[in-house]
């Protein structure tokens, strides 16, 4: 007998939101990035991109903490 397709898909990873401890992780690593950025670039020469990238997190993570470069 054969397995049902299902059986061969690759399991998908459960996203979850992130512990407290760890959501607190993620902001202080973003207002850390956005913090070097500002000193070297200057607030208007710096982007959420870029800060996002500085970080080590996607820019939709940033968003999800953050509504812009302001609220930083």
């Amino acid at each position: 007998m054969t397995p049902p397709a299902s059986a061969n898909r690759p399991k998908r990873r459960k996203r979850g939101r992130p512990s407290a401890a760890a959501s607190q992780e993620i902001r202080s690593s973003i207002v850390a990035a956005a913090t070097e950025l500002f000193i070297e670039h200057g607030y208007g020469g710096t982007s959420a991109q870029a800060i996002s990238a500085r970080a080590g997190v996607t820019p939709v993570t940033f968003y999800r903490y953050f509504k812009d470069k302001g609220q930083v």
